[in-house]
């Protein structure tokens, strides 16, 4: 599910974890910040594609430089519920 977030003041607002092998995982979603904004992605929901390109492979900080350096980021990613 692709969706594009806008960074605020506060950022994107995502903590996120590595899921080898899928992507990174959203651990949390801080108010004010783009991903609340937008409404996605929610915690539990793995992000597999920053801008098109996938996730898998790529160090957390090499991710977290991408999400923090982009004015708008895109971002795909599974829904938890759809992980089962």
């Amino acid at each position: 599910m692709p969706r594009a977030v806008h960074q605020t003041s506060a950022g994107l607002g995502l903590d996120l974890a590595l899921r080898p092998g899928l992507g990174v995982t959203v651990t949390n979603v801080h108010r004010g910040g783009g991903a609340a904004r937008a409404g996605a992605p929610r915690v539990g929901d793995v992000i597999t594609r920053v801008n098109r390109q996938p996730v898998d492979g790529l160090a957390l900080p090499e991710i977290a430089a991408v999400l923090r350096d982009a004015t708008v980021v895109r971002l795909t990613f599974v829904r938890k519920e759809q992980l089962r």
